[in-house]
């Protein structure tokens, strides 16, 4: 399928987003959840249109069962880590676990943006 120039730039830039959110402080892992969660949001715009955060896990879920679950999953994580102080103690019980469990999520992440290239729309 041929991209208009606005989709080239939007997955240009999930790439470079996607290409940053590998890192290991706690601050630096937390940038890179919000770092991934950009990374699929701007894939997902391309799949399902420009539409407001809120409204992506239902068109996706529209598109393929399972995939609006997914991506809530990460919208949710990337608010914690932005905006919540207490979101490693709470979410992960503590840095060690979250250092643990990072790698996991950001392979989910990462399928779930392989996943979304792959969709007919792209």
């Amino acid at each position: 399928m041929a991209f208009n120039e606005k989709d080239k730039q939007k997955l240009v830039l999930a790439e470079k987003l996607l290409e940053s959110a590998e890192h290991s402080s706690e601050a630096d892992m937390r940038n890179s959840i919000s770092r991934m969660y950009y990374a699929v949001y701007h894939v997902a715009v391309v799949v399902v249109g420009n539409m407001a955060h809120g409204e992506i896990p239902e068109a996706l879920e529209e598109r393929e069962k399972g995939l609006g679950e997914r991506f809530r999953r990460l919208y949710k994580l990337r608010q914690g880590a932005d905006y919540d102080p207490d979101f490693v103690q709470r979410q992960f019980k503590g840095i060690d676990d979250f250092r643990v469990r990072f790698r996991d999520e950001m392979e989910i992440s990462r399928s779930l943006y392989d996943h979304l290239l792959q969709m007919d729309k792209i």
